[in-house]
């Protein structure tokens, strides 16, 4: 028995009758729901959502203190997001951008409370000024994982 936990962008759907397994692309997924499949090798597996947040990284000059919290909403499997000081100020203003890079928000004044960002995603800034324009976060969440139940042959 073998364990892995790859991230998969496509689901096979099993089901199990009479002791006879068969497999098919499912029409729906709902991430929040753990489904089976068989891998290119014909090992039997579970996809599973935990819909964390998995990292916050920091690039820029100014104070780092943003936190990532609230439940990532979404079903995509290990999406990064990014919040950027959009000007300095008192308050500092943000904008967020989805994981292709779209502006989704600017102009977002920090006041200190956790703030919505996108997909469930929320941000707390630990002060509402002190950042430089251009800082940025990634904030990586992973909603669908799989692993390995039974390695085929």
């Amino acid at each position: 028995m073998s364990y892995k936990t790859p991230f998969i962008s496509e689901l096979t759907e099993v089901s199990i009758t009479g002791g006879a397994i068969t497999a098919g692309v499912p029409s729906t997924y709902d991430a929040r729901e753990a489904k089976f499949y068989l891998d290119a090798n014909n090992s039997l597996c579970i996809a599973y959502a935990d819909n964390t947040i998995s990292a916050v990284d920091f690039s820029g000059a100014g104070t780092d203190n943003l936190t990532a919290g609230g439940t990532y909403a979404g079903t995509a499997a290990n999406t990064v997001y990014h919040v950027q000081i959009y000007a300095a100020g008192t308050p500092d203003t943000f904008a967020v951008y989805d994981s292709s890079n779209t502006l989704m928000r600017s102009g977002v004044e920090i006041d200190g409370e956790a703030q919505y960002l996108l997909d469930g995603i929320t941000g707390t800034f630990a002060t509402t000024s002190g950042h430089t324009s251009g800082d940025k976060w990634y904030i990586t969440v992973a909603a669908l994982h799989s692993g390995v139940l039974i390695s085929g042959s």
